[in-house]
């Protein structure tokens, strides 16, 4: 809506808009062009120019006309967070993306990269996206806990809340300073993702492999585990095998309608269904359970799948050959969430982190407890035997 902009409605035919709904149609032009691409390598530079109708003249300054197809690239893939917001009196010099999860410095990439390949740009952006390289190598093959990573034991014993975001690469970011755990907030792209994968086009699929974190697992498509499945995983993970931890879903959920924001209505049944698919024939399933049941089976990961392709949910996961992207920052949020030490002795009782040393600890609470009472009764009979000795 920034005056800046008005030049490019002339370019797609349509009115000057007053509201944000009336943007769609720029959003539209550029993403039919980006689907009929078929050079992988094009830049935003070729996407203005098949943009202009035939016989149109460009604009003199393109600026602003590359930072609105930057940010409907962002937007498409829902990768980045695009900063569109630019002095109407001096074009913009860079493409910038902001953080949602932090107040870090955002990256940026001279104009002039927009002649260069978009996935050659794009990459650039993947420290933002992703984070550095970690200077020492993290060990992917290790195992992680639903008793350590639902969020009822997130928040019950590290004080972990939740945070929404729009940009999927953001998905699973924690900041430890605030205790924030930042969450995507539409698992229906991360659907029809999986469902379209072959009809997006060979530029969006190149997109999202610049930014893509780890190559596909030996190249096996059958094994590929896709981060759209890691995602839709990691609900279940965090809300769909703890009591506790579905109904405070309910509540977070709840929150974040009378937020005033776009609500996903897929979040409900991935955070709030129990998922039980061997029931009895007469026993009742919810409609939350019904409507995962009906979601296509190659949306879950292929190792997470029984014989029927209906999800086969598990306490154990591998951060390795279950979440090969998302695998680090679940094992991160796992460790600091294991350095968290109950305090209190109910919080003993309701601390099942490690299911383990919890059934230690009160068999030998009870085992022991029982020996203690049963020598004092043995004491307390033979005290009464030598009084009546006596």
């Amino acid at each position: 809506l920034n005056p800046a902009y008005r030049n490019l409605w002339s370019t797609v035919n349509c009115p000057y808009p007053h509201g944000n709904i009336d943007c769609w149609p720029w959003v539209i032009a550029v993403a039919q062009v980006l689907k009929e691409e078929p050079d992988r390598e094009a830049s935003i530079q070729d996407v203005w120019k098949r943009l202009l109708q035939p016989g149109q003249l460009p604009i003199e300054d393109t600026s602003f006309a590359f930072v609105a197809i930057f940010g409907v690239l962002c937007w498409v893939t829902m990768t980045l967070c695009p900063t569109l917001s630019v002095d109407q009196l001096q074009a913009p010099a860079c493409l910038t993306c902001k953080s949602q999860t932090s107040s870090e410095e955002a990256p940026q990439q001279k104009l002039e990269k927009c002649r260069r390949p978009i996935t050659a740009l794009f990459r650039t952006f993947k420290p933002h996206a992703w984070g550095p390289e970690p200077t020492t190598p993290t060990a992917l093959d290790e195992n992680l806990y639903e008793a350590s990573l639902n969020y009822y034991s997130l928040n019950e014993f590290a004080n972990i809340s939740i945070g929404w975001v729009d940009t999927i690469s953001d998905h699973l970011k924690f900041n430890p300073a605030s205790r924030r755990l930042y969450l995507f907030r539409f698992p229906t792209f991360c659907i029809l993702q999986a469902i379209h994968t072959e009809e997006r086009g060979a530029l969006l699929h190149s997109i999202a492999e610049a930014l893509d974190p780890v190559a596909s697992n030996a190249g096996n498509q059958d094994c590929y585990i896709t981060l759209e499945q890691e995602v839709l995983l990691s609900y279940r993970l965090l809300f769909g095998k703890s009591t506790r931890s579905r109904k405070l879903a309910h509540s977070e959920l709840a929150a974040l309608k009378s937020d005033g924001r776009p609500f996903d209505q897929l979040l409900t049944p991935l955070c709030e269904s129990r998922y039980r698919t061997r029931l009895c024939p007469w026993s009742r399933r919810s409609k939350h359970d019904r409507t995962l049941e009906k979601l296509p089976d190659w949306v879950w990961p292929v190792s997470c799948r029984d014989s029927e392709g209906n999800l086969q949910e598990s306490d154990v996961y591998n951060a390795g050959s279950d979440f090969p992207r998302l695998g680090r920052r679940l094992l991160e949020l796992q460790k600091f969430n294991l350095r968290q030490r109950p305090s209190r002795l109910t919080d003993f009782w309701r601390d099942r982190r490690n299911p383990l040393q919890w059934y230690t600890f009160w068999i030998v609470l009870l085992v022991g407890g029982a020996g203690v009472i049963l020598a004092l009764l043995q004491l307390a009979v033979g005290i009464m035997q030598l009084v009546r000795s006596w």
